[in-house]
């Protein structure tokens, strides 16, 4: 489990890079805080273990 500051590391580092990533992390109101800064875009995706509507 990452604390804060490793967060804001990954952040960091996540908000150089020049291409397209993904990066699948919990909704939580601190994350999206943490994340909010950089030129990111979130896109909700539903998993429930269907591979059908």
């Amino acid at each position: 489990m990452f604390d804060r500051d490793q967060f804001a590391l990954i952040a960091k580092a996540l908000g150089a890079i020049e291409r397209v990533f993904v990066l699948s992390i919990n909704d939580r109101p601190e994350v999206r805080d943490l994340f909010r800064d950089g030129c990111f875009a979130a896109t909700l995706v539903c998993a429930n273990g269907s591979n059908g509507p």
